[in-house]
Parts: structure tokens; sequence; C-alpha cells
């Protein structure tokens, strides 16, 4: 076997996990094509919509969600470690 990675979760997620997600709970229904030039679409089912953003540009993002949107509720975290972990593996097969 061969190590892909030493070291804690934080910083794993943090090297090799350049997105973070943002949950958005809505208020009111909106329409689908409003939503598409806010980073990677992952899910929008109403209430809930989830998409998953450049950690770099995050503050601009849920600044804008806030801005334009009926949001009742916003959540911004990493990546689930299970699908970094994933993707780290992917990515040392190929």
């Amino acid at each position: 076997g061969r190590l892909l990675y030493d070291g804690n979760f934080e910083n794993l997620i943090k090297k090799h996990s350049p997105l973070k997600q943002i949950t958005v709970v809505l208020d009111e229904e909106i329409e689908g094509g409003r939503i598409k030039d806010f980073g990677n679409l992952y899910k929008y089912e109403y209430p809930e919509w989830i998409l998953r953003v450049k950690r770099n540009e995050i503050n601009k993002v849920a600044a804008e969600i806030l801005e334009k949107f009926p949001v009742e509720d916003i959540n911004i975290e990493d990546q689930e470690i299970d699908s970094v972990i994933r993707d780290l593996f992917i990515k040392a097969r190929k």
C-alpha cells in the first residue's frame, strides 16, 4: 500500500477540498434558473438549495444569496470528510 495522507482531518479537508458547501432554506419557492449562477448546484428541492462554492468566493456568494433571495436559514460548511477521502483515492488511482 501507499500512504496518501498523514495528518489531521481539518488539514486534509483544507488541502484536498477546494470547495465549501452552502445549504440554504428558502422562505418561498424560486425559479430554478435564478440559482444557476451561484457556484456548483448540488441539489435544489424546495425549500432546500445546496451548492458548492470555491473557498475564496464563499463570503461573496453567501452575501449575494442573502441579498437576492428570500432566505429562512443558511449554513456554510466544509465538504463531508467521506467525499474528500473518496476524491483523494480517485485522484491517486489516476
